[in-house]
């Protein structure tokens, strides 16, 4: 007799991935070419350690993302250009430093420090959380 109990999790997401991102790049790749499909990467950004000023005082933003034109991918560096683009509202030097965060600012993807990932070229998943926290703190 089948239990009227659900799950509260899937296996998938015990995993760490998403079928519906796979399921989109599986829809997309069985077009005809030319025919693609736009994926966008639902993502969790917090900020934190006085780094929320630089956003509106906002420490959590629920976000889609779409990778770069060609790309099925999502990587750090394009999301951090993505960030200075349409998150930071004010002093973007205090964030960025070139095309990487200043130094000072850790960064963790899903608790991960990203320098265990490859910083930059760190692939990003379906709902993955990416958290920046100033370490640096005026006196």
């Amino acid at each position: 007799m089948p239990s009227s109990r659900e799950p509260t999790h899937t296996h998938s997401q015990k995993l760490g991935f998403c079928f519906s991102a796979f399921d989109q790049r599986i829809s997309s790749a069985s077009r005809p070419f030319g025919e693609s499909e736009l994926l966008i990467m639902q993502l969790t950004l917090e900020f934190g350690g006085g780094l929320e000023l630089l956003c509106e005082s906002i420490k959590i933003h629920e976000v889609d993302v779409n990778p770069k034109s060609g790309e099925d991918k999502l990587i750090m560096r394009d999301l951090l250009g993505w960030i200075k683009a349409n998150i930071i509202k004010e002093r973007p030097e205090m964030f960025m430093k070139g095309d990487s965060v200043r130094p000072g600012v850790l960064v963790l993807v899903n608790d991960c420090d990203w320098e265990l990932s490859g910083n930059l070229d760190t692939s990003l998943e379906e709902k993955d959380v990416v958290v920046f926290i100033s370490t640096l703190h005026g006196g």
